[in-house]
């Protein structure tokens, strides 16, 4: 059997973050429930059941996932809402969303964007086939919205983003999510070096 490459292994990570706040919309529970109501558009037929049947859906999330890490996802979903919401109220020029994979951030919260830019950058791998279910379904993508291509191993941050019309000397707001396990130690210090 072949190894599985970083990357595949980031695109899997970006349906189970996926599939994990679907089920947050399910919860009875207040302390579960989970926001992302648009999560559920990115998931095949038989994730759909699964996440539509509750004892499917409990035993599937409990084999696939460690003790803690639903609730830790489901917390950080929350957080990150929190701040990019907060990044709207206050009218930043733009928020960048760094291995967006399935973030539905930029289309649930259109409604109180006033101008913000929201740059999406992932591996083509993941952001191609995203693009191609939000098209399928028919979603409404918001103006502000840009989605770029990176390999973060590979590619300058810098130049993808001064390609997506990312003004640096602008007030930014950066989301990093769940990313960095997949990137060699020179992209993460080099990220951070960018946004400092």
């Amino acid at each position: 059997m072949a190894k599985r490459t970083k990357e595949e292994k980031a695109s899997n990570t970006a349906g189970y973050t996926c599939f994990s706040r679907a089920c947050a919309t399910r919860e009875k529970d207040e302390r579960y429930q989970g926001p992302d109501y648009m999560a559920e558009i990115f998931l095949p037929v038989l994730a759909k059941v699964i996440l539509n049947v509750p004892v499917l859906r409990k035993a599937f999330m409990r084999k696939v996932a460690p003790s803690g890490i639903y609730e830790y996802v489901l917390a950080r979903t929350k957080l990150l809402d929190e701040i990019f919401l907060d990044g709207l109220e206050k009218k930043v020029h733009q928020i960048v969303i760094l291995g967006a994979g399935m973030d539905t951030r930029a289309l649930r919260f259109a409604d109180k964007n006033h101008g913000t830019k929201i740059i999406e950058l992932d591996i083509e791998k993941t952001q191609k086939p995203k693009i191609e279910i939000l098209n399928r379904k028919h979603v409404t993508l918001p103006g502000e919205l840009v989605f770029a291509s990176i390999d973060f191993n590979q590619e300058s941050l810098s130049d993808v983003l001064a390609k997506a019309g990312y003004q640096k000397d602008q007030q930014s707001v950066f989301l990093w999510e769940g990313v960095t396990m997949y990137l060699h130690s020179d992209a993460v210090d080099g990220t951070l070096s960018f946004i400092r």
